[in-house]
């Protein structure tokens, strides 16, 4: 049968059995991934400690296969929903090690390192342990970079986009990897992971029509056209160097009057 899928989660060590009622993954280039899942367990009084900010691994199981797609991450909240006649209902949020980085908050110089070394420092003092490079391009040493009230993970963040990077994570039923890539040969081409092993190859646009679908697929596709500002200008003051010119100026090819200022 098409349908004939199964779900798991566990979270290692936490002595608790858990159904898989639903859930909702949410994944983006550059963005921590984002995990919802109702769970139904015969607990009704599951501590919270024995979950919160542990690694846990859901697994899709499809006929024919061993594991269809495997997604990890830690647990970052924690919700119970209620108690039915049998089942207590929690719902557990999962993010990356790298979310944490949000909740991290610093001001400080960073001094003839380059944006790769930075950016290491930054994960590794994070303790994100799980993540590595995978770049085309030299990084010289900058002379000086500055991270000023804003959290660690925004920081890390604006230096990659500065600099053409951008991560992902590959999962294993284990943990999870932050990939650091600056270039699109670094990312394998999508494939669609059959459901039911009877169709393996490049992921495929199928609208969603209320039937059953075989593999997966991509359903929507929007085009959007937005306005946004077309000149940006910045300028500053150097007290050594007081008479040279610190202003520079950039225009996009359309909305130019539309302009931002700042000093």
């Amino acid at each position: 049968m098409v349908n004939d899928v199964e779900f798991k989660f566990e979270v290692p060590g936490c002595g608790h059995e858990f159904r898989v009622e639903s859930f909702q993954v949410n994944e983006e280039l550059s963005k921590p991934f984002h995990i919802s899942l109702s769970l139904l367990s015969l607990d009704p009084d599951i501590s919270f400690d024995s979950l919160i900010r542990k690694a846990g691994t859901l697994t899709l199981y499809g006929q024919g296969l061993s594991a269809a797609r495997i997604f990890n991450g830690v647990v970052n909240e924690v919700r119970y929903l209620g108690t039915g006649r049998r089942f207590s209902r929690y719902q557990l949020i999962l993010v990356p090690q790298a979310w944490f980085l949000s909740q991290r908050q610093d001001c400080r110089i960073f001094q003839q390192k380059s944006a790769k070394d930075i950016i290491t420092e930054v994960l590794d003092d994070g303790s994100v342990t799980d993540y590595r490079f995978e770049l085309s391009g030299i990084y010289p040493p900058k002379e000086y970079a500055l991270q000023y009230r804003e959290s660690d993970l925004h920081f890390v963040q604006r230096m990659m986009a500065e600099h053409g990077m951008w991560y992902y994570f590959d999962h294993t039923d284990s943990n999870h990897t932050m990939i650091i890539v600056d270039s699109n040969d670094a990312i394998a081409p999508l494939v669609s992971s059959p459901l039911n092993a009877s169709y393996i190859g490049p992921i495929v646009y199928h609208a969603d029509s209320g039937g059953v679908a075989d593999r997966e697929h991509i359903s929507d596709l929007e085009l959007v056209n937005r306005v946004r500002t077309g000149q940006v200008t910045y300028t500053d003051y150097n007290y050594e160097q007081p008479k040279i010119p610190q202003e520079m100026t950039h225009a996009g090819d359309l909305d130019q009057d539309l302009k931002q200022f700042d000093y």
